[in-house]
């Protein structure tokens, strides 16, 4: 969500052209994928096996 607000936020800052608009669109349109796709792996791994606990004697 901070990507996308800090993306807009950029691209108003932009000259008003569309040669300078566009292409930086298109490429922060598709640069939230890099990220994303490690958080994707990340979240869909199998969480580790837990350790017993030690006996308490």
């Amino acid at each position: 969500m901070l990507y996308f607000f800090a993306a807009a936020a950029l691209g108003e800052r932009i000259p008003d052209t569309q040669f300078l608009k566009v292409p930086y669109f298109v490429i922060a349109g598709i640069a939230w994928a890099f990220p994303s796709k490690h958080l994707m792996a990340w979240m869909n791994a199998e969480p580790p096996e837990k350790q017993p606990a030690p006996d308490r004697d």
